[in-house]
């Protein structure tokens, strides 16, 4: 399987699965911001859950760095 990535095919494969991942993220962070257009207070709630939240600070923050230095 490492021989996979090594190829010019699994470069690509690996480039277009984080490509996904930060779509995703994308369509994620536009959503929230979307929120913010209905409701002021849903949007305030949202913000302060993943300001507050250990799980998306110290766990997907990290990972979604990787994402994009991975991407790169």
């Amino acid at each position: 399987m490492s021989d996979f990535f090594k190829s010019s095919i699994g470069r690509k494969v690996a480039m277009a699965l984080s490509a996904l991942f930060l779509m995703i993220f994308l369509l994620q962070h536009f959503a929230i911001n979307l929120l913010s257009v209905f409701s002021a207070d849903a949007f305030n709630d949202v913000s302060h859950f993943m300001g507050t939240n250990f799980l998306v600070q110290f766990v997907f923050q990290p990972i979604l760095i990787f994402g994009v230095v991975f991407h790169f």
